[in-house]
């Protein structure tokens, strides 16, 4: 659909142009008669023509008696800037020809442009010319060819019997009738102007999201506890869903916020807003860098189950193709986030690349790296991984939070071989939580092992099987064999 309108928008700006240079091929031998007056035997009705410094054009053939009036009302459309006005609503009419109305309101403003041109030659010579000025409209249009309407023309032949009945029948409304019909025009202007998107807009709510709360809650900081809270509940959230507490993490980067959900009803597990919420945060919290939605589900007492499901600004900020703080400025950029979010189609089906051919990319290689190496960096006494890991739980769920993309860089690092050091176990952890701790049942040794071992055992299923994977409510840590 999108090239069937360039191609309308190009045909038809191409056709206004050609037939533009049509005319100045027509006029490009006239001779001047007199100050900005050409004369040529090339035309048969009279025009303005040009941009800069407009000229009038009349056929060598016109009468002398009705010279008078065709030279007045050309001179009109030179002093109401007609000469420019319709060439640009001309274009306006190219970019929405799709729009029949605006072809219709074309047409008519053109009508419009002549009517009133003949209108204020009448007032100019009186009401005893009617009859003259009505047979040289009559005698412009008899037997002659239409012009092109592409073209910047203001005196044509076009509705000339519309012309001539408004000329014979003419009459100056009261000032009244004016004034009216300016103050309904700048009244359907406005309106017509006004587009808002939603009837919920008077009330500060769009689609479940408070905006004027939102935007008066907007703060640079994670550890502002009330705006943040503030701005968590001006969030929709489905039936049978309850926040419960917040924490915000402020001691150490990544700044994080955690936020506790309790699960009553089974129209409640739709956890979609445990993904769609945080791009709002982000936009909002100007310096956190992980949201984490940790889930109660008690709807199958005495068994409960909980799902923590992080969010981290990277991905958010490629999910938005930006920096989704940029969207937080106003009412209506913040409109178009949450439309924006509200289209994002979670639980989107991907599908395994060849894990020998598998590369690090993007941005998140970088943020990866400086995780790995904060996790690495104590407590230098212990040999233990797992304390690696819980000394710095916050770089490790961020790298957990880049799900998918954090497989492809940690398999590009193991590709390269020899990776049976701290680091190497540490990456081993991560690609088991990443993927629900799948793993090999075979007796590995080392990270290395573990991973020359799990990809073959992954591709080959792949190849044998048809098994993709799926990426289940994205961006969950979580990849599971469909």
């Amino acid at each position: 659909m999108s090239l069937v309108w360039v191609v309308g928008v190009t045909l038809l700006i191409l056709y206004s142009v050609i037939s533009y240079l049509k005319v100045i091929n027509n006029v490009k031998t006239s001779t001047l008669v007199r100050d900005d007056i050409f004369e040529t035997d090339r035309i048969v009705t009279p025009f303005v023509c040009g941009f800069m410094k407009p000229k009038i054009y009349i056929p060598t053939d016109i009468s002398q008696s009705e010279l008078p009036y065709i030279l007045a009302h050309e001179r009109v459309h030179i002093k109401r800037l007609d000469y420019l006005i319709k060439p640009f609503a001309f274009l306006v009419l190219s970019v929405h020809w799709f729009n029949p109305l605006m072809w219709l309101s074309f047409f008519l403003m053109s009508k419009d442009l002549e009517m009133s041109c003949d209108e204020s030659v009448l007032k100019l010579f009186g009401d005893e010319t009617r009859a003259n000025y009505s047979q040289s409209l009559l005698a412009l249009a008899t037997g002659k060819r239409q012009l092109l309407s592409g073209s910047p023309l203001a005196f044509g032949e076009s509705n000339a019997k519309a012309r001539i009945i408004n000329v014979l029948s003419y009459k100056k409304p009261p000032f009244w009738v004016v004034v009216v019909a300016l103050i309904a025009t700048f009244a359907l202007v406005v309106l017509f102007t006004a587009n808002p998107k939603n009837d919920l807009l008077a009330t500060g709510v769009y689609s479940g999201f408070k905006t004027e709360t939102l935007l008066a809650n907007k703060t640079l900081y994670v550890g502002d506890a009330s705006k943040v809270v503030a701005l968590i509940d001006a969030m929709p959230l489905p039936a049978g869903v309850v926040r419960d507490s917040v924490e915000l993490q402020t001691s150490a980067t990544p700044y994080s916020i955690t936020i506790h959900y309790t699960v009553s009803e089974l129209e409640g597990r739709d956890n979609t807003y445990a993904f769609r919420n945080p791009i709002l945060l982000f936009s909002l919290v100007d310096n956190v860098d992980v949201i984490y939605s940790s889930i109660l589900d008690i709807t199958n007492k005495p068994s409960t189950s909980t799902s923590t499901f992080p969010y981290t600004r990277e991905y958010a900020d490629q999910l938005m193709d930006g920096d989704v703080r940029d969207y937080a400025s106003n009412t209506s950029t913040l409109i178009t986030l949450i439309d924006r979010i509200n289209s994002i189609p979670f639980g989107k089906r991907i599908i395994a690349p060849d894990i020998n051919k598998i590369t690090a990319q993007g941005p998140y290689k970088d943020q990866i790296e400086k995780y790995l190496a904060k996790i690495m960096s104590s407590p230098q006494i212990s040999s233990n991984p797992q304390d690696y890991i819980k000394a710095h739980e916050n770089e490790y769920n961020a790298i957990l939070a880049m799900d998918h993309k954090a497989l492809t860089y940690l398999f590009s690092e193991f590709k390269k071989g020899d990776q049976n050091g701290l680091k190497g176990h540490i990456m081993m952890n991560l690609c088991r939580t990443i993927l629900d701790g799948e793993d090999i049942k075979s007796a590995i040794t080392t990270p290395q092992d573990w991973y020359d071992t799990y990809k073959d055992h992954i591709q080959r299923m792949v190849n044998e099987n048809g098994i993709d994977w799926v990426h289940q409510n994205a961006p969950k840590g979580s990849l599971i064999r469909a």
